[in-house]
Order: structure tokens, then C-alpha cells, then sequence
């Protein structure tokens, strides 16, 4: 006998073929039409190219780790698909790739888990719709775009007793960065309460050593990671070039300014901002995928631990806004949580239920419920962001190809200080620097400097935004600057500067 087509496949395919393309487009719509900041656009577009152009460039072969003042092992992975187009749109169309991957993965996943297609398809329509797959999605290219993927594989493996497969796909997202470990702990914390509170089959010989397993390799990555955070740095200095690698892309130790922070007590934040935000938060990963959260609430607050302790406790500004990538910490643990809630209404209230047409009911109130929630949370996140932005023609006019023809004149081999929406087009020179003035606040802790030598060339734009605020900073603050600095092109109120010297 045939097995019914599933509509509910086919249509998701379609949606998601489309969202694909819809985000490599606007990311490349964002570079072309100088929009795209050098956070992030710009720094992974330089590590990348340096990682496949520069090996003299290292200090040692452990820096070949280091990918925009992170270690990552998976970026690794990605270099081979760079190296075959060079472009920032490879990134972040395999970033759109691994979201819609991901949608894919709650769909199946789901499916076989809760025997329900209809909200399997809820689900993964309400992870395209949830903020932080969104945030994820403007701010250019981010490796967290992978750890919702990641995650949701090796809790299925969990879920199905695969214990070679679920080591295999929980080491891939702690490979993602240095903070992975800590989303991986919260996992195991989670699925070991989980099965001390609500599988009443207790837990069996497999998921035993899964959770043996899971907890040794958090632990294994993050020594490995502790342990080159405190000795790449000390590289840098042996280094026979002031600035062999650009202060951008050195390793800078997160976890240790985290830690330093939260004992000096010095951490700088809004209250008011912080609680209200991180309330936001919590409403997003509890009701993002339906109610069924609220069925294992202390399950859901160890899954969602990663995010919550960054707002509550280290107090990161950054983790607030739904618009940056910060979410997807808890991202993957909200679906999990959504999930195992949804088993244990299904298990408890299945019997009762009765029929199969009050389950073909139930299903549909279900999966309408998820798609409401989703849906209440995404358009609740708009209030945080100007909706403008998802639109792919806001850019402002400019005179593209005054601008194009400016970047065009740079040279690889030359010092170059550029405009932060310029900066991304000049990936592939070697000694870029932006100016003091495109420095962001929030690297101050961490000793992250934009600009550190006297740049051959200068390149800015009047159009651009910080213009004003570009003048006022180093090289132009220097009163000395006519005398050392020539017009070597100017088109449009774009201009190149060029050293006398050079």
C-alpha cells in the first residue's frame, strides 16, 4: 500500500527554497548598496580570505584556529566552500542554508517524536518566524547560525538512543566557537532532569553513556578552549612584525573579561533596559513554540540557561536585543523543551482523547497554536527594530560608482584605514584599519583596537554614516594631516587619501 504524498513536506520545501533566497539576496543587496557595517560583514570576510590566502600571515599554526578573535574548529569546514567563490554572499547564503536546514530538521524531527505532521510543519514555521532566527539573519554571517542545527540533531539522536551519532553532531556544535561548551552543558543538564523527573521508562543503558559521553566532551572542549585562549595571545608578542595579525583578528578571551567583570562588579548597564529585555526574552523561548514549554518549566529554564545567565547574571547588553545573534543559544533548547512538552501532553492526555478524529483535532489546535505564538512573539520583536529593515530597497542613493571606482584604487599590499560600510569591500587588504570614531563601545573590555598605524590610504565617504564623527578622529584630528596627506581621488563626495610619503 502507498504512503499518503506529504503536502505538508512539499509545501515547506517551497517556503524554505524561497527563504533562501529572499536572505542571500538581502545580504548581498546590504554589501553591494554600502549598508552592511565591518561588524560583522567585514571580519569574517577578512578571516576567511586570510585563511586561505595568508599562511605566512599566522604566528603560529594554533592561530589557524583563530576566526574573527574566536576559535572555531568548525569554521574549518567552511573553508574549502570559500575558497571556491570569495565573496561575502557565500557565507551568508550558507548561513541561510544552515537556518532553513534547521527549520527542516524541527519538521522531521518533530514528526517522528509527536507522530504529527500538521505540528511538525507548526514547527518549523514558527522557527522561521521566531526572532532570533531573524536576528541571526540581519546581522550579516554568524557561526551561531549553525548551533540551532546542531543541537536539534543530537537531542533527536539522544531521543532515538543513537550513541554514536549524537557524539558525533553534539562535538560538531562544540566545535562552533569557545562558547559552545556552555550551550552543550545546559543540554545535558537538561536532558538528565528530564529523565529524572518525566521518562517513566528511567534511564536506559544508552542514554547513560550518551549523557557520559555528552558531559565528557563539553568538559574536553572547554579545557582545549581555556587552554589556547591563554596561549595563542602569548604568540603575538614573538612575533617578529609590531601587528603580525590585525588587533581584529587576534583571540581575545572572552570568558576570562566575563569572569573578571562579574568579580570586580564592574559590569556597566541599564537596569531597567536589561529585565524588561531579558522578560522579553523569556516570553520569546517559552511561548516561541507554543504553550507546551510551561509543562516542563524547570526542564525549559536549564535548557535556556545559556541566555538567561548572560542577561540576569554577567548582565551583556548585547544578549537583550532579539535583532543580534545572541539568541540562538537558547534557541535549539526552546524547540527541544516545546517538544518533550508536547510528549508528555500527548502521553498523559492521549488515552483520553480517544479517537483518531479527536486526535486529528487535537493536532490541528495544536499546530495553530504554535503558529499564533509564533507569530505573537515575531511581530512583539518588530517593536525592537525599525521593520524597514527586512525590506531590500532602503538603501539611500548613492553614487555607486564613485564609490566602486574608489575601493577599485586600493591596493592589497598597502595600509588602509576605511569607512566602516566600506571597509567590507576591502576583505582582501592585508593591514585594514577603521577609524577611532567606528570603534564600538563593548569592545573596550576585551582590548579590541580598530585603529593602531598611519595609514597609507584613506578612504571615505560624506554619504556615509559616522562622516562627521570620522573627521574628528584619528589620522584627520591630526593637525599635521594636509601636510602628510594628498586628494588621490574624489568623485561624488567619495575620496581616497594618500600619504606623501607612500
Amino acid at each position: 500500500m502507498e504512503s499518503k504524498p506529504d503536502y505538508y513536506l512539499r509545501v515547506l520545501l517551497v517556503l524554505l527554497a524561497l527563504y533562501v533566497l529572499y536572505w542571500a539576496y538581502f545580504g548581498n543587496y546590504r554589501y553591494v548598496n554600502y549598508v552592511a557595517g565591518y561588524y560583522d560583514m567585514g571580519v569574517e570576510t577578512y578571516s576567511l580570505y586570510w585563511h586561505v590566502h595568508g599562511l605566512n600571515y599566522f604566528t603560529s599554526p594554533l592561530q589557524y584556529l583563530v576566526f574573527t578573535n574566536h576559535l572555531s574548529f568548525f569554521s574549518l569546514l567552511l573553508l574549502p566552500v570559500f575558497t571556491l567563490y570569495q565573496h561575502p554572499v557565500t557565507f551568508l547564503s550558507l548561513q541561510a542554508i544552515a537556518l532553513a536546514a534547521t527549520a527542516l530538521a524541527a519538521y522531521f524531527i518533530s514528526a517522528d517524536l509527536l507522530k504529527s505532521r500538521r505540528v511538525a510543519f507548526a514547527f518549523a514555521i514558527a522557527f522561521i518566524l521566531n526572532p532570533g532566527v531573524m536576528g541571526l539573519t540581519l546581522n550579516d554571517f554568524h557561526l551561531e547560525s549553525f548551533t540551532a542545527l546542531f543541537y536539534l540533531i543530537s537531542f533527536y539522536f539522544y531521543m532515538k538512543k543513537s550513541v554514536l551519532r549524537f557524539s558525533i553532531t553534539f562535538l560538531l556544535m562544540l566545535s562552533l566557537l569557545e562558547v559552545e561548551p556552555f550551550v552543550g552543558a545546559s543540554m545535558i543538564a537538561g536532558l538528565l532532569l528530564y529523565q529524572l523527573l518525566y521518562d517513566r521508562k528511567g534511564l536506559s543503558n544508552e542514554r547513560g553513556r550518551m549523557l557520559a559521553i555528552g558531559t565528557a566532551l563539553a568538559a574536553l572542549m572547554f579545557v582545549v578552549y581555556y587552554l589556547l585562549a591563554l596561549y595563542i595571545p602569548t604568540t603575538y608578542a614573538n612575533a617578529s612584525a609590531p601587528y603580525p595579525i590585525v588587533p581584529i583578528q587576534q583571540l581575545k578571551n572572552y570568558l576570562l573579561e566575563q569572569t573578571s567583570t562579574l568579580i570586580s562588579g564592574n559590569a556597566h548597564y541599564d537596569e531597567l533596559f536589561i529585565y524588561l529585555g531579558g522578560a522579553f526574552g523569556l516570553i520569546v523561548f517559552f511561548l516561541g513554540f507554543g504553550l507546551s514549554t510551561f509543562f516542563n518549566p524547570l526542564l525549559s529554564i536549564v535548557l535556556y540557561s545559556p541566555w538567561w545567565l548572560e542577561v540576569f547574571f554577567v548582565h551583556n547588553m548585547a544578549f537583550v536585543y532579539p535583532y543580534f545573534q545572541y539568541y540562538s543559544f537558547a534557541l535549539g533548547g526552546s524547540i527541544a523543551s516545546a517538544i518533550l512538552g508536547l510528549q508528555l501532553i500527548f502521553r498523559d492526555k492521549g488515552r483520553r482523547i480517544g479517537s483518531d478524529n479527536w486526535r486529528t483535532r487535537f493536532d490541528y489546535m495544536v499546530a495553530m497554536l504554535i503558529v499564533i505564538c509564533g507569530l505573537f512573539v515575531s511581530l512583539a520583536a518588530l517593536g525592537f527594530m525599525n521593520p524597514a529593515l527586512l525590506l531590500v530597497n532602503y538603501a539611500q542613493q548613492l553614487n555607486y560608482t564613485a564609490l566602486d571606482r574608489a575601493v577599485g584604487l586600493i591596493p592589497a599590499n598597502a595600509g588602509v584605514m576605511a569607512q566602516g560600510q566600506i571597509a567590507p569591500h576591502l576583505f582582501y587588504v592585508r593591514d585594514l584599519e577603521l577609524s577611532q570614531a567606528d570603534s564600538p563601545l563593548w569592545f573596550a573590555p576585551v582590548g579590541l583596537r580598530v585603529y593602531w598605524f598611519k595609514p597609507e590610504y584613506i578612504i571615505v565617504s560624506e554619504h556615509l554614516e559616522g562622516y562627521a564623527k570620522i573627521l574628528n578622529a584619528s589620522p584627520f584630528s591630526d593637525k599635521n594631516f594636509t601636510a602628510e596627506y594628498s586628494v588621490y581621488f574624489s568623485m561624488n563626495g567619495t575620496s581616497v587619501f594618500r600619504s606623501v610619503r607612500g
